[in-house]
């Protein structure tokens, strides 16, 4: 059965982010480089200490910078001008993917056709492209849609979370 619910801002803000986050795999060389350059800091090969602090620094602030106030401002622009995504949506769990719809018109995501998909305490986006995903705000589990069924399909059908 179709559920309805709606994006609102805060939702669109808090899926960039979650989209923004760096994968399992990203992670690790980011902790690889932070590694290297704190080496470079205290270990001070070539009197390099400054730059391996800087570097260091300099990419923990850029990455936690961009992730919760560059993307933020992005996503709550982008949504003020994405109109269709300011009505209503359904949802439904179909066995050959699940079928979103709106005012404008209505879309088939295949399982196949997925990329990846992720997760956090309080949404699920499903990615159809590196960069574009369908966004699923787990509180519509008390509206009646089943996110506990769409994981178990998108784990099946997809793969695990990145």
């Amino acid at each position: 059965m179709a559920t309805e619910f709606t994006i609102t801002e805060s939702d669109y803000v808090n899926a960039a982010v979650l989209a923004g986050r760096a994968s399992r795999k990203q992670s690790t060389w980011l902790l690889v480089a932070a590694a290297v350059l704190l080496a470079v800091a205290v270990l001070d090969p070539l009197h390099l200490r400054p730059t391996g602090l800087c570097g260091l620094l300099c990419g923990i602030f850029g990455y936690y910078g961009a992730l919760h106030v560059i993307t933020p401002w992005q996503a709550r622009k982008a949504y003020r001008n994405y109109k269709a995504m300011h009505g209503g949506l359904l949802i439904d769990i179909k066995p050959e993917g699940f079928w979103v719809a709106t005012k404008t018109g209505e879309n088939l995501a295949q399982w196949q056709s997925l990329l990846k998909w992720r997760e956090n305490h309080e949404y699920l986006l499903a990615y159809i492209a590196p960069k574009l995903f369908y966004i699923v705000p787990k509180r519509i589990a008390g509206a009646g849609f089943d996110v506990e069924e769409l994981r178990r399909v998108l784990r099946s059908k997809v793969g695990n979370p990145v």
